[in-house]
């Protein structure tokens, strides 16, 4: 019971997070983004 309340927490979390960076990212104008994603698209 506990794991199926955490996990739509988490993508919550996840889902309003990655906006946020990006958003604050475009805000401070440097190139801000969540760590996960640059090193995605940075490395193949």
């Amino acid at each position: 019971m506990i794991r199926e309340t955490i996990v739509p927490i988490a993508w919550l979390v996840v889902a309003l997070f990655i906006p946020a960076g990006v958003i604050l990212g475009l805000f401070n104008e440097e190139p801000v983004a969540p760590g996960p994603i640059t090193v995605q698209v940075g490395q193949p």
